[in-house]
């Protein structure tokens, strides 16, 4: 029943973003897409003894987004999130994976150059899942997500 749930959202942000690129014209949409890797720090067990050393996770994501107005942007964005780590009382190797759905909106700070740097706000969810690797367990769950963006933008 979850996996539908976040199935049936899912969509629901793809239309989102359908429409506004409609609404906005093929000139404001943009396509976007990163690799790369995050760092997660490790964790404390709580109620138990020991602690997960958690490795740099590969991320992927993508985007479809539309300029709405002159330095305000909103994307609707899919991503993925792997990561393992060991805990270090027991050895055992566990994985941990993200798949998230995310709405975005944009600030894009005027400047007279090619450089122009940006604040984001993202609110969705994701299907976050859990493994651990020696007994084959495995679990996931339906849960909400925030992001906070802050970068620099090249306009060529």
């Amino acid at each position: 029943m979850k996996r539908i749930f976040g199935l049936a959202i899912g969509v629901l942000v793809l239309l989102i973003a359908a429409q506004v690129w409609a609404q906005s014209g093929p000139e404001g949409m943009y396509v976007s897409g990163n690799l790369g890797f995050g760092i997660r720090s490790d964790s404390k067990l709580t109620g138990a003894s020991g602690q997960f050393d958690n490795d740099p996770a590969f991320v992927i994501n993508g985007a479809i987004g539309a300029k709405l107005k002159e330095n305000f942007r909103v994307e609707g964005e899919i991503g993925y999130h792997l990561n393992s780590a060991d805990r270090t009382t027991t050895g055992r190797d566990f994985s941990f994976s993200v798949i998230s759905f995310m709405g975005n909106a944009y600030f894009d700070i005027p400047t007279q150059s090619p450089l122009t740097p940006y604040l984001g706000l993202g609110l969705g969810f994701g299907i976050a899942g859990g493994s651990e690797d020696t007994f084959g367990t495995s679990d996931s769950d339906l849960v909400g997500a925030f992001q906070f963006m802050a970068g620099l933008g090249y306009d060529s």
